[in-house]
């Protein structure tokens, strides 16, 4: 059982590193670009979108925040929101016919009930 559980930690983790890593727009060069010059760019990059570069997650990366204009409005699927559609509190997995709101980022970087068709689904969202 204990196998199991690391395995299934392990499995989030690495999707979570997988899924947070930045895509850098630069123009080709012969020089290696080093992590800093490519973390430099990503924070550069960020700024230049509205959003807030952050430490957070479970390896303490970086991550860009960038704030939604559609936040609070009502939703029951993150294809109608910018971000995601979060799943009001308390309600059950599963339940269907859910209205919730939209998400105040972009990508949340936590675990949270969305919705996906008007059901709440559990996921962790970079």
């Amino acid at each position: 059982m204990m196998t199991l559980r690391r395995q299934a930690i392990t499995t989030i983790a690495t999707g979570i590193l997988a899924v947070s890593c930045t895509s850098i727009s630069s123009p080709r060069t012969s020089l290696p670009i080093d992590h800093a010059d490519r973390q430099a760019l990503a924070e550069e990059n960020c700024s230049r979108n509205g959003g807030n570069w952050v430490l957070r997650g479970l390896g303490g990366h970086y991550f860009c925040e960038v704030p939604t204009s559609d936040s609070s409005q009502a939703c029951t699927d993150s294809s109608q929101c910018q971000g995601v559609c979060l799943a009001p509190e308390g309600i059950p997995i599963a339940s269907r016919d859910i209205v919730g709101q939209c998400s105040a980022l972009e990508r949340p970087g936590k675990c949270e009930n969305f919705l996906l068709g008007g059901v709440v689904r559990r996921g962790c969202i970079p």
